[in-house]
């Protein structure tokens, strides 16, 4: 665990009986070294978020949180009584907790990827940073040299939606939802035959990994005009 990789002195986080043996943790102790040395993390409506490689997971059922308390207990004392007991105190220490406003404190038109945040109108790339305390991330790293001509992807959009301008569009349409920005107000609508990949091209806007297609983009976006242009291409 990780307490062992750091050669952490486990007794400093336990209550020590007359014969030199811990009989029951130091909550209070435990829960401040893992806010405040161990993890990078915040609370928000009840749920831990973990800092990893550029944003903020959810740390769903707190099991992340739990095994990181668990590490720092001697093993015949990590009960689940104790674990609950710690976690409970992270969970409502104030210093913790944030608000939606509080999060993803960067521009709009920025977009974080696995390499770092890509600012759109400026083609800039820039370093994922804790204070921006971002909680998205598309799965893939950003790539403004990768080639989508003659790619698997581009055979399937050409299938797709065989109109170069509609497809312009849809590439368009899917740069703009990996933005936090909403000020156009555009919903998109598709249409064609059962079978014909309505709804493979849906769920990659709804989960950029779905098709396991690396995520590149150009440099041409006119966002003040509302247009992004050919945002985002799908590389396979």
């Amino acid at each position: 665990m990780e307490a062992e990789e750091k050669n952490i002195d486990l007794l400093a986080f336990h209550k020590i009986g007359k014969n030199g043996t811990p009989y029951d943790t130091i909550d209070v102790t435990i829960a401040n070294y893992i806010t405040q040395d161990q993890l990078q993390c915040f609370v928000m409506d009840g749920q831990p978020y973990l800092y990893r490689r550029g944003y903020y997971i959810r740390d769903e059922d707190g099991k992340i949180l739990k095994a990181h308390i668990k590490s720092l207990i001697v093993q015949e004392l990590a009960t689940s009584t104790r674990i609950n007991r710690i976690y409970a105190l992270i969970i409502m220490d104030y210093r913790l907790s944030k608000k939606s406003s509080d999060i993803n404190r960067y521009p709009t038109t920025w977009i974080n990827f696995q390499n770092g945040m890509y600012d759109l109108l400026n083609d800039q790339m820039y370093k994922h940073d804790p204070g921006y305390f971002s909680i998205n991330q598309i799965p893939h790293t950003y790539d403004p040299t990768a080639d989508f001509n003659g790619s698997i992807a581009q055979q399937f959009f050409e299938g797709l939606i065989p109109d170069q301008a509609d497809r312009e569009m849809f590439f368009a349409y899917a740069g703009y939802c990996m933005t936090m920005d909403t000020h156009f107000q555009k919903f998109l609508v598709m249409t064609g035959a059962p079978g014909s990949g309505k709804s493979t091209a849906i769920n990659m806007l709804i989960d950029p990994e779905y098709l396991r297609y690396c995520i590149t983009g150009t440099r041409r976006a006119v966002y003040s005009n509302g247009i992004i242009g050919e945002a985002f291409k799908c590389l396979c």
